[in-house]
């Protein structure tokens, strides 16, 4: 198993465990990056819009920059390791941490590594 895939993997959260986040509970939008580790010239972008609830639990939806559509996402945070289910056909089973408020992500898919990540979104305000 490539190891940055492994490392994530063994560090894959449980919200079932009944211990509250160290990622602050809430609503927050994130502009989103999907690349292949082994060919990293071409990314996906998009949007994931969720919801932290105070048990840790995830929930929301993610959607690609290039599509209409939007998926179901549910997940889970405890401290600052991260796992989400996106039921896209590019992701399924990200695991990672947040770094920052930043989360770094991995996912396998398609036979291939990819790196996720997820950037709070700064939305202008309009005067």
């Amino acid at each position: 198993m490539h190891a940055p895939l492994a490392a994530a993997l063994a560090l894959a959260p449980s919200a079932a465990h009944g211990e509250a986040p160290s990622v602050a509970a809430g609503h927050t939008i994130y502009a989103t990056r999907l690349i292949s580790n082994d060919h990293p010239a071409g990314e996906v972008d998009g949007t994931l819009d969720v919801t932290i609830g105070k048990d840790g639990t995830i929930v929301g939806f993610y959607r690609p920059v290039d599509s209409a559509a939007f998926y179901d996402v549910v997940g889970g945070v405890e401290g600052r390791h991260v796992y989400l289910s996106i039921h896209w056909d590019g992701l399924d089973h990200v695991t990672g941490s947040y770094r920052g408020e930043q989360i770094v992500a991995y996912t396998f898919t398609n036979g291939e590594i990819y790196r996720f990540t997820a950037t709070p979104a700064r939305l202008e305000t309009r005067r």
